[in-house]
């Protein structure tokens, strides 16, 4: 997974000396997401065979979570896999409306 890439990378330098105080680790993590990023890298979804499984979108308002929820919704459909969508806010003005 990505986050364990990141991990071990971070681990790597700084056994390797390149990260040399603990307030540094943060600028280093920093610099391997945007790494990753700039890389293309791989852009497939892959999940494990276990059942359920479970994603979770965060982001912020505007920023296209419903219209991806929405096109991988239809991705997993279209190779029959069952899906089930949820929703959730921990805060939203009209929350109590809806």
């Amino acid at each position: 997974s990505t986050a364990v890439k990141i991990c071990d990378q971070l681990r790597e330098r700084a056994l390797a000396g390149e990260i040399k105080e603990p307030r540094l680790l943060r600028a280093e993590m920093k610099k391997i997401i945007v790494e990753i990023l700039q890389s293309g890298g791989d852009s497939a979804l892959l999940l494990d065979d276990e059942k359920p499984a479970v994603l979770m979108m965060v982001g912020v308002n505007g920023g296209g979570k419903t219209t991806s929820i929405g096109k991988l919704a239809h991705k997993f459909t279209q190779e029959e896999k069952s899906v089930m969508l949820a929703a959730g806010d921990t805060f939203r003005a009209a929350a109590d409306l809806q």
